[in-house]
């Protein structure tokens, strides 16, 4: 980004025009008690004013200049940053982790099989979700959606598989990503058509993907199948 206008400090402080001066044109120091004080000080302040311009003047030149003062500045609060980014994907992880989690303690309640992951179905569930984020909307089916990810029909076809149940969600976040992930899936159990999805004995994967959002929110999603389905087919 180029520079909108450059900033040079005045140099007007630099002459010496409060002083009086005898005929050869040193200053007399007699009608200027303390003149050696204050004119060193004076030449310090000038000396210090031109380096202070010289560089400003550098800089509005040299890009890398700036860029590099900036990063001075803000060097620490760039880390820090970086330093929270892994967290965050940690918590996201253990969302995810634990939503597979108690969907088979859910289905071993009920005598069946827990569920194998599925890395297509997780990259059906993980596209689900960064659709549903960008748009804001909680949709299994949108036009909002890119083409090809419109229907849940279209989606299964992306991976190659035949049959596919679909669970979508929405929550603030809160501190404890295990916590977060329980209030999703009971809410999940507590709706019929979630629920059967969740405890179908014909499904044996699964793949589940949440994606943190604007206005603090996270979106969830689940696919199950009775297929493992594949990648190779987008």
């Amino acid at each position: 980004m180029g520079l909108q206008s450059i900033y040079l400090i005045p140099v007007k402080s630099c002459n010496n025009r409060a002083f009086h001066s005898n005929p050869e044109g040193e200053p007399d120091l007699r009608k200027n008690p303390g003149f050696v004080r204050r004119l060193t000080h004076r030449r310090e302040s000038c000396r210090w004013t031109v380096w202070i311009a010289l560089i400003f003047a550098i800089c509005a030149i040299s890009r890398e200049c700036l860029v590099f003062a900036a990063e001075q500045r803000t060097g620490s609060s760039i880390r820090t940053a970086q330093k929270d980014e892994v967290p965050k994907e940690k918590e996201i992880t253990r969302m995810q982790d634990s939503i597979v989690r108690l969907t088979n303690k859910q289905r071993a309640r009920e005598g069946l099989q827990p569920l194998d992951i599925s890395a297509a179905l997780i990259f059906l569930a993980r596209n689900q979700t960064r659709n549903m984020c960008a748009h804001d909307i909680l949709a299994h089916e949108s036009d909002l959606f890119p083409e090809g990810w419109r229907k849940l029909s279209e989606r299964m076809e992306a991976v190659r598989i035949r049959s596919a149940g679909e669970n979508i969600a929405y929550g603030t976040m809160i501190k404890d990503p295990e916590k977060w992930a329980d209030l999703i899936v009971k809410d999940w159990m507590k709706s019929p058509e979630h629920r059967k999805n969740i405890l179908n004995p014909k499904f044996r994967y699964l793949g589940v993907a949440v994606s943190a959002c604007s206005g603090n929110l996270a979106y969830a999603t689940q696919v199950f199948s009775s297929e493992r389905g594949s990648t190779r087919a987008r």
